[in-house]
């Protein structure tokens, strides 16, 4: 950028929508790292805690390690698919589990339907709308993180 010259409005960063200490902690589960370091950052400008798994079995060894209130998962990912990480931890019955989020490239009613079959309380498609996004984590927020029954 030039000296003095001035980054476009929806560049620059703004200030989280939650409270310091307020935001949700989530588990992002992408295999495409420029996607996964995209995400992540919206995420965090907005005051959620992330951590990133890049396939299957990380994100189910990352679920049960720092317990998170949200996953939000790619569905198409190497070796586990997104769909069954999310079969596994949904049919986990040992502790709160976190809300379970789909993302897919792929969002017809069918593949919505897919995802919640597996386990899933929500499908978004790709390319991420980001304020939709945002909005259903405050909503989870303002209900204690999680999914319903948490």
């Amino acid at each position: 950028m030039l000296p003095g010259a001035r980054a476009p409005e929806s560049y620059r960063p703004r200030a989280p929508a939650f409270p310091p200490g307020a935001g949700l902690r989530i588990l992002l589960v992408e295999d495409d790292p420029d996607s996964a370091e995209a995400l992540r950052w919206a995420l965090e400008l907005h005051g959620h805690r992330v951590e990133v798994a890049g396939d299957g079995l990380a994100a189910l060894a990352a679920a049960r390690a720092i317990l998170p209130d949200v996953l939000i998962c790619d569905l198409g990912l190497p070796g586990l698919s997104g769909l069954e990480v999310g079969r596994r931890l949904a049919a986990e019955r040992t502790g709160p589990r976190p809300a379970l989020l789909a993302l897919s490239g792929y969002s017809s009613l069918e593949d919505a339907a897919r995802s919640r079959a597996a386990g899933f309380d929500h499908h978004i498609g790709k390319p991420v709308p980001l304020d939709e996004l945002l909005g259903l984590l405050a909503a989870l927020a303002g209900d204690g993180g999680g999914a319903p029954g948490r």
